[in-house]
């Protein structure tokens, strides 16, 4: 696996799983090296910062991606397609165009519809899907262009007709009360419209923004511990006059142990104990940990290059973790944390992985 594909995957996941903080620190390393050839992981970047809120810096990431070289490659191969210089995919012509739609929908959502209607007329252009054409119909009718406006949410309705599953039932019948207000001459695209739109846009299951949390004791970890389903399994004063607390999870085969030292202070160390889990089990558990701990300090704007540097550590040390290859002395920081690995194979074959983080 290269260390672009590595990162890529990873982004992916970390937005997928609501941890948009993480998913902009990997796609800042990610465009820190290839910013020019892969325009997507502005895109990617600006999808994190959208579902944060964030919609100036979501522009801001489109429009730099619509500038890129690879762009005007793409449309000068899309206006004269004899040449035959570039040939695309249908899912490459369909993600750019969602590009283009995004660029659209966020600039219409903070009230810039001139700004908006060249990329809306772009995205449609590529792939007139229900989503493209009614981000369009909302620009139009911000700009008073009442009958474009319609003849989209028209397309809309009728390309909604043939939904199978009804995924767009509810956007049709606000869109419709929309059509209506267009026809009998209203403006239904008040400042309070364009607000709850914005607020439609962002995620409110995204992970916390480490800026608003102000417990960053042992406390607050134990608290995130109970509602990722942990259940306290012992507690009490280890032989060095350390306390602690003793968590376990089940998940499926997998038994999953972390223990906090110091739980009620400003913790100085915990580890987590893994054993009979599958290989992705292994992975998703551990890279939840190494969160977990640096969550008080996630860095997560241009200064995060230390999430590529744990992806590198993680495909060197993983496989060695899972071979049983790790040394007691490898070990890897992370800005105040140190984490060092240590594998065991029981009598019975079992592997037992431990992780532990030291502040």
């Amino acid at each position: 696996m290269t260390e672009l594909k590595a990162l890529w995957d990873a982004e992916v996941a970390e937005f997928e799983g609501g941890y948009y903080r993480w998913a902009i620190g990997l796609a800042n390393t990610i465009l820190d090296k290839w910013a020019e050839e892969y325009p997507y992981m502005y895109s990617n970047r600006a999808d994190s910062y959208a579902n944060l809120g964030d919609f100036d810096l979501a522009i801001k990431d489109l429009e730099t991606a619509a500038k890129l070289p690879y762009m005007k490659e793409f449309k000068h191969s899309m206006e004269n397609p004899d040449i035959g210089e570039f040939i695309y995919t249908e899912d490459e012509i369909n993600t750019i165009a969602n590009l283009y739609n995004n660029l659209c929908w966020y600039l219409a959502i903070t009230n810039q519809p001139d700004r908006a209607l060249p990329y809306c007329e772009e995205a449609v252009e590529l792939f007139p899907s229900i989503v493209i054409l009614d981000s369009r119909a909302v620009v139009y009718a911000m700009l008073g262009k009442t009958e474009e406006a319609i003849s989209d949410f028209e397309q809309v309705f009728a390309l909604a007709e043939d939904d199978p599953f009804g995924f767009y039932t509810d956007l049709v019948d606000e869109r419709k009360l929309w059509a209506t207000a267009l026809q009998n001459g209203e403006d239904p695209f008040t400042p309070e419209v364009l607000e709850i739109l914005k607020q439609e846009t962002i995620d409110p299951d995204a992970y916390p923004d480490p800026e608003l949390l102000e417990d960053f004791s042992g406390q607050h970890f134990t608290k995130i511990l109970e509602q990722d389903g942990f259940v306290l399994v012992d507690s009490g004063v280890n032989d060095s006059g350390v306390e602690y607390k003793f968590y376990g999870l089940v998940a499926g085969e997998c038994m999953i142990r972390v223990v906090l030292f110091d739980p009620d202070q400003e913790f100085t160390q915990a580890k987590m104990i893994l054993n009979g889990c599958s290989d992705e089990q292994y992975l998703a558990e551990l890279r939840w940990f190494v969160k977990f701990l640096l969550w008080e300090d996630p860095r997560a704007d241009a200064d995060c290059v230390y999430l590529g540097q744990w992806r590198g550590w993680e495909l060197t040390m993983l496989p060695k973790l899972m071979t049983g290859e790790v040394q007691a002395t490898d070990e890897f920081k992370l800005r105040d944390v140190k984490f060092v690995a240590e594998h065991e194979l029981d009598q019975e074959g079992n592997n037992w992985i431990t992780l532990y983080g030291y502040k």
